[in-house]
């Protein structure tokens, strides 16, 4: 047993140097008044988070975050669960078109950023040109500068990135559903949507939440693709709390108020967390076939 612990022991130090150690100086930060230039660090209590909880960016970005977050993971799920249960049919080609679809989420989020910027350019970009001349707009829109487009294009960008990694996980879960199941269903005269909702679905609940879980804490912590596309604008539309967590620290040098933005974000992921597994127990859909 004490050999045992010896063996764990380097993995034991990396991790206390590479996410305890940061974690609890963020911390320990959080409640200190540090700016750039100020060599010191002043304590100062509750009063950064006091500032933070109280200010009406932190409420703007709380809600811009909890919309693309949850509108990115249901945009996210339903076109994966479409595309994995096409893609899980027998069909000629279907090799190509399962590494077609999953070729987005190889390409670099610099990449797919400005691969959407060019086509949403309202100068030179194909959508502007096919909208103008289809008559669905009379002029070209600047969408990743429009309030009223900003949220939507990200949302969506973020979706064409990263659906793949669902339809990855559900079509790995379609192919150990048992044949067997199905063809017994069709034998009793169950139609294809009885055998979606009483086979398929159920034993696609696991992955589901898995994807739910994994993709709600990384959209809320989403910060690149957002940064690429709008930089947080216009006018704060598409502000998350990870864009302000970056103007307040780097942008208005204030270190405490960011760390302690930093600390809230992690306070409100673990307690979506805890939910999660209190009321979905997706322990409870393990099972071995």
């Amino acid at each position: 047993m004490g050999r045992g612990y010896l063996y764990l022991l380097p993995a034991g130090i990396l991790f206390v140097l590479i996410e305890i150690i940061p974690i609890g100086y963020a911390i320990w930060m959080s409640f200190h008044k540090k700016l750039e230039f100020s060599p010191e660090m002043k304590w100062n209590g509750f009063e950064n988070y006091l500032f933070i909880l109280w200010s009406d960016e932190f409420l703007g970005s709380l809600i811009n975050g909890g919309i693309f977050a949850g509108a990115s993971v249901a945009l996210q799920l339903i076109l994966g669960l479409l595309l994995a249960l096409i893609l899980h049919q027998s069909f000629t080609g279907r090799g190509i078109f399962r590494s077609l679809v999953l070729l987005a989420y190889f390409i670099p989020t610099i990449a797919t950023a400005l691969i959407w910027q060019w086509i949403c350019d309202p100068s030179y970009g194909i959508l502007n040109r096919l909208l103008v001349k289809f008559s669905l707009t009379s002029s070209a829109i600047n969408f990743f500068s429009n309030p009223q487009w900003a949220m939507l294009m990200v949302i969506l960008v973020n979706a064409w990135n990263y659906t793949p990694f669902v339809i990855i996980v559900l079509l790995a879960r379609l192919q150990t559903i048992p044949t067997s199941f199905y063809e017994v269903a069709q034998i009793e005269g169950a139609s294809s949507w009885r055998r979606f909702f009483d086979i398929t679905l159920p034993h696609l609940r696991s992955a589901i939440l898995l994807v739910v879980l994994l993709r709600g804490i990384w959209m809320f912590n989403k910060f690149d693709l957002i940064w690429l596309l709008t930089s947080g604008g216009p006018a704060g539309k598409t502000t998350t709390l990870p864009i302000l967590a970056y103007f307040v620290t780097f942008r208005q040098s204030n270190y405490g108020q960011g760390a302690a933005l930093s600390v809230v974000m992690f306070l409100i992921l673990i307690i979506f967390a805890v939910v999660y597994f209190r009321y979905f127990k997706p322990e409870k859909e393990i099972e071995v076939e």
